[in-house]
């Protein structure tokens, strides 16, 4: 058969409906097909064959090859919207591989096909040769005569480079020390001859021009706007600036410039500078000014000796009421802070009964240490420390008395641990049965954040009653005799 079309490539156009796209052209096999999308920037990917389905139609009767076929490319279920773009096109290997032999078979349909395939190549040559692709993109084929924009994916030069060598793109410094690419319009050097504007990207000029003395700096004369400001028609800036460039000058005096550098940025990072709505002057750091009307956060403010920066103090405003403002005064004489407290309060929790309570269970008074099954418990008080290494700090108080002439000893026990913590011995040397207080004091690193519970028992040395709060088994006092417990967390 005869290649009855010279076309070897398609473009169609994406509207937001469409997701079947068709072409009219000899696909000769799907390998042979590429895609390629172009986004709304003009950005080109290369499709990969899974992202779409393609579909070559059959020969005709007798013929060797189907003419055109259809693409389905539906990203993410959607179609691809206005202002993008598929270019189907046929990627035949520019080799030859029929070979015929001197007095050997020769058959009509395998010269035909070779005939076919050349025709095809000559083709592909024809749709390739001198496109401009826009921005440089890597594992795409360019052809010798492409023009393309160093951007974003290369060096961010924004030259335009010529294709010497056809091959398939890898990465952008590489390619271009491989001889790939002749630069052809230089934008930095362009940019560095008329300032930092320049209409390249389809901006007019309008109005009438003037050159100012024997700058290169060209504006325009007052038919352009009455302000004589360059307006988006005039000109279209080029950005970014490189930081090597002085960006603004004094409009009274042109030696005084100003220069942003960017050179303490993170790589591959960008900083955005917000403006106040009002005007400001810029702090420098080694510049003597005076501040006012500002908000330091706490954590992130320090203030550093001047001979050794490693020194620093800082504010913690964490103990202040929330909606509350502490003032400290300062006052008209040099000195030294005075610490009131080497430790911090973190927290206070105190239980404290009058209620009246007897028990008889003995707790010994011996050399050995009180256990929770001796006495009776008459208070506890649970706690959930804030820090794992503070310190507890625990006062008991405990009112009572016992009717006979022993001793009643008083213990502090942690949760379920056997053993007590502290314990306290008040004998009644004088008249049975009188009151008695049993007061002391416990100091212990809380070892834990999780909740923890102290209690107090309380147990004659031998067989008598001890009445918690009263005396002989009854109140004294209506009850505001009364024991407790406190505990502080310090740090």
């Amino acid at each position: 058969m005869s290649v009855s079309t010279s076309a070897s490539q398609t473009t169609v156009l994406g509207n937001g409906v469409a997701s079947v796209f068709a072409f009219n052209f000899v696909g000769v096999a799907s390998g042979d097909i590429t895609v390629l999308y172009t986004d709304t920037l003009g950005n080109i990917t290369t499709l990969a064959p899974s992202a779409y389905t393609l579909v070559l139609n059959a020969p005709a009767t007798g013929q060797l090859w189907g003419v055109g076929g259809t693409v389905t490319y539906l990203p993410n279920g959607v179609p691809i919207a206005n202002g993008t773009s598929l270019t189907i096109t046929r990627s035949l290997p520019f080799t030859q591989t029929t070979s015929m032999s001197n007095q050997g078979n020769f058959y009509p349909q395998v010269t035909e096909t070779a005939l076919d395939l050349l025709c095809m190549q000559v083709q592909q040559v024809l749709a390739r040769t001198g496109q401009i692709h826009g921005y440089w993109v890597t594992a795409y084929n360019y052809n010798m005569g492409d023009v393309v924009q160093d951007g974003i994916n290369g060096a961010d030069t924004l030259n335009f480079y010529m294709c010497a060598v056809p091959h398939t793109s890898g990465v952008w410094a590489t390619d271009l020390t491989a001889g790939y690419w002749s630069l052809v319009i230089n934008v930095q050097q362009l940019n560095s001859i008329v300032g930092s504007y320049l209409p390249l990207s389809g901006g007019t000029i309008s109005g009438n021009l003037t050159v100012q003395g024997t700058t290169t700096l060209v504006t325009p004369a007052g038919g352009d706007n009455s302000t004589k400001a360059a307006t988006t028609a005039f000109v279209q800036r080029l950005l970014p600036i490189p930081d090597t460039t002085a960006i603004v000058k004094n409009n009274a005096d042109n030696t005084k410039q100003v220069k942003i550098s960017a050179a303490g940025i993170t790589t591959g990072t960008t900083r955005t500078w917000t403006a106040p709505d009002s005007d400001l002057t810029v702090t420098g750091t080694a510049t003597t000014q005076t501040l006012s009307n500002k908000s330091l956060v706490d954590t992130s403010t320090v203030i550093i000796n001047n001979a050794d920066n490693t020194k620093k103090a800082a504010f913690d405003c964490s103990s202040i009421t929330t909606v509350t403002t502490r003032t400290l005064t300062i006052p008209d004489a040099s000195g030294v802070i005075v610490l009131s407290s080497t430790q911090k309060l973190l927290q206070t929790v105190k239980f404290e009964t009058g209620a009246m309570a007897t028990g008889t269970t003995i707790m010994p008074y011996a050399d050995s240490i009180p256990q929770n099954t001796q006495g009776e418990q008459y208070m506890s008080l649970s706690i959930t420390p804030i820090s794992a290494s503070s310190t507890l700090i625990i006062d008991v108080v405990w009112n009572g008395s016992i009717n006979t002439g022993n001793s009643v000893q008083v213990a502090l026990f942690q949760d379920s641990t056997v053993n007590a913590l502290a314990a306290v011995a008040q004998v009644n040397s004088f008249t049975s049965g009188l009151p008695v207080q049993a007061c002391f004091a416990h100091t212990m690193t809380s070892g834990t954040t999780s909740p923890t519970t102290f209690k107090v028992r309380a147990g004659p040395s031998s067989a008598a009653t001890v009445t918690f709060n009263g005396q002989a088994g009854g109140r004294i006092f209506g009850g505001v005799m009364a024991s407790s417990i406190i505990i502080r967390e310090v740090q």
